[in-house]
């Protein structure tokens, strides 16, 4: 069977563009206002990821430097308490380092600090005072820290992780510093202040939010001031084509307006003067050629009356 003519042409000419193509094409605006969309969208990312990743730094660094000083005032409180206890009672000791631990991690550990006292790993006394601890558990430190406070107990340790606390569903950033303290008769122990970091993770978050509203409110705006200039400029331009087309169906009396003095003025009165001299030029060829067809007809008729 023999296919249409229509189906081979198709075939010759290959697939149709799809609309998009052909929109993109047609449309100057269209192709200015999306690509001006497109670089504001990419800046205002980029700018609100500087201003996020500054801010968050800023954030975590206040909140780590004000961790340090007090757990340093803690551990020296702390430290006081356990060389003010009885040397030869270790239930007292026990008790004592108990009374510490609920006293550092305050009336809401939930919301405060959290605390572990337990052995160091360089204690060879053995656990004469158990782990105790209120919010974290030993297994949620990491491991890291009690090595690196094992190999450079009179410094300060501190670490910035997620971790999983005792109350929250899930893991929460914290600042966790370890400092060493020593037990009477128990050797040597590690103090853990665990701070987590919730007021300024809702900051970040209420900054996030912030970012991508005022994000998308920008993209709006730039697609708004595009879309002005480019009807600023296409339309002149459109008008422009629209008397183009008038003045080749013969309509040669249309002319563009002319409005102010810039560069859309300029290219109007270009275009004015273009189309006088085409008119006139049209003009004098349609009097050229009638004074043509009138010299032909006088010499037609004096042949035949010759």
């Amino acid at each position: 069977m023999r296919r249409p003519a229509r189906d081979r042409s198709q075939a010759a000419d290959g697939p149709a563009d799809p609309w998009w193509s052909a929109w993109w094409g047609r449309s100057l605006r269209a192709r200015v206002i999306t690509t001006t969309v497109l670089v504001g969208v990419f800046l205002s990312a980029l700018l609100g990821t500087v201003l996020y990743q500054q801010v968050a730094q800023g954030l975590v660094a206040q909140a780590v430097a004000g961790a340090e000083r007090d757990a340093s005032q803690q551990v020296a409180l702390a430290q006081e308490a356990f060389d003010s206890t009885d040397r030869q009672d270790d239930s007292g000791l026990t008790q004592t380092a108990d009374d510490q631990v609920q006293s550092m991690a305050g009336n809401s550990p939930d919301e405060g600090r959290r605390v572990l006292l337990m052995p160091g790993l360089d204690n060879s006394r053995g656990a004469v005072v158990p782990t105790t601890g209120v919010g974290v558990n030993a297994e949620d430190l990491p491991e890291a820290l009690q090595t690196a406070l094992a190999a450079d107990p009179t410094n300060q340790q501190v670490v910035v992780v997620p971790m999983n606390l005792a109350g929250a569903s899930e893991q929460v950033t914290s600042v966790v510093v370890g400092s060493r303290v020593s037990l009477p008769r128990a050797g040597e122990y590690d103090l853990f202040l665990v701070y987590p970091l919730v007021r300024e993770q809702e900051t970040l978050d209420l900054l996030r939010q912030l970012f991508y509203a005022g994000g998308l409110a920008l993209s709006l705006l730039v697609a708004a001031v595009g879309w002005l200039a480019t009807r600023l400029v296409t339309g002149p331009v459109e008008e422009a084509a629209v008397v183009a087309q008038q003045l080749a169906e013969g309509r040669l009396g249309e002319r563009l307006p002319v409005r102010g003095a810039d560069e859309l003025a300029l290219l109007a009165t270009s275009f004015n003067t273009m189309a006088d001299s085409i008119q006139l030029q049209i003009r004098e060829l349609r009097s050229l050629s009638q004074l043509q067809q009138r010299f032909v007809s006088d010499v037609s008729h004096e042949c035949a009356r010759r």
